[in-house]
């Protein structure tokens, strides 16, 4: 682990690279996610498909506790971005 800098993630990356890992989906994000925009669109694709949002206006009603149950760590990086 030494070697991944002791990143659970990363040696799952490295040991299975043909998969499309979404960094989200682990219990630690790595850090440097939520600075990447495509990681950033990624994480919001999967959360309206989640959520069943087809329209831009369903983010209207998206809450904290629905971001922080599917990814957590965003609110923490990005606290100004949904309304409390």
């Amino acid at each position: 682990m030494k070697l991944f800098n002791d990143s659970p993630s990363a040696v799952i990356k490295a040991t299975f690279p043909d998969h499309p890992w979404q960094d989200w989906e682990f219990s630690y994000v790595p850090r440097g996610t939520w600075a990447n925009p495509t990681a950033l669109r990624g994480y919001f694709d999967s959360l309206a498909a989640k959520l069943n949002f087809t329209e831009k206006s369903d983010w209207y009603t998206v809450t904290s506790k629905q971001i922080e149950n599917n990814g957590g760590t965003l609110t923490s990086s990005y606290n100004t971005l949904v309304r409390y």
